[in-house]
């Protein structure tokens, strides 16, 4: 398998981005999870992912958006070349993601979405997003982030032509408020009564309300960012295990490394020796 990772830059919508070349049969190590939605575009060959125990077949011109949490296991064919464009990016605020949080939302509900797509530009954005890795550096990474944001939106209005649907009401201030206090103190001890307070609303209200907007409860959204930003420092950064777990705003280090694996499928050391592997 041939990879061109893409995940030097981290502003949003993107986590990771990468395109994939299989020749042959190829599958993910373990069935895992993602704290974000992820798109994953047939560029040529086929392709499964097994959800639940269910197999779905991804062929050329098709694209998978799986929703945050959904588990699940890739495969492609023994008698294939496959190739692939995966991107993982969040659904947060309207904030952060403006008309992508509109455009997201309606699916958070649902497993995953297969859709075929009449495009031809997307291919022709991934052959530039490759030839871009012998960019001068200098110009590379804003090269990528803008070729990503390209792929990303034709992705979208791809999706729009072929199944329409209405926007969503945009998230509460309350709620918006609540998230842009999280962005700022999520390593800080924080529960329900403080946020619902930083909301000025009930406890019970605020969480109805976050859990409708965002599509997880209040504190599995804490837990999801500190998980988030404990990737990032382990991908990026020298620190201690026990120094990311302090910035990451878990209470210890060793109730960080039960989380971490919990939802990574990974310990903190080996997801970070799999992150120096890639890079």
């Amino acid at each position: 398998m041939t990879t061109a990772e893409y995940h030097n830059f981290l502003p949003s919508p993107f986590r990771r981005v990468a395109v994939h070349h299989y020749d042959g049969y190829a599958f993910d190590e373990v069935t895992h999870s993602h704290d974000s939605f992820q798109f994953t575009y047939i560029l040529e060959g086929e392709a499964d992912f097994a959800i639940d125990g269910v197999r779905h077949r991804l062929e050329a011109g098709q694209l998978a958006l799986l929703r945050p949490g959904v588990t699940h296991h890739f495969y492609t064919a023994s008698y294939t070349v496959t190739r692939a464009y995966n991107c993982y990016g969040g659904i947060a605020s309207r904030e952060q993601l403006g008309a992508l949080a509109d455009f997201l939302a309606p699916w958070v509900k649902n497993q995953f979405q297969i859709a075929r797509l009449a495009t031809g530009d997307i291919e022709a954005l991934v052959n530039r997003l490759l030839e871009s890795k012998t960019a001068p550096e200098t110009s590379r990474y804003a090269t990528e982030y803008a070729l990503n944001l390209q792929i990303l939106i034709a992705l979208c209005n791809a999706i729009l032509a072929e199944h329409p649907f209405p926007l969503v009401p945009d998230i509460p201030p309350s709620i918006v408020k609540s998230l842009h206090f999280l962005e700022k103190n999520y390593a800080s001890p924080l529960s329900l009564d403080k946020l619902s307070e930083v909301s000025a609303l009930s406890p019970s209200r605020f969480s109805a309300l976050f859990t409708e907007a965002i599509g997880c409860p209040p504190m599995q959204y804490v837990h999801r960012q500190r998980i988030n930003k404990a990737k990032d420092l382990l991908t990026f950064s020298q620190l201690t295990l026990s120094q990311v777990a302090l910035q990451a705003g878990f209470a210890s280090p060793s109730y960080f490394c039960r989380a971490f694996k919990a939802a990574t499928g990974f310990s903190p050391a080996a997801f970070r020796r799999r992150q120096a592997q890639m890079t």
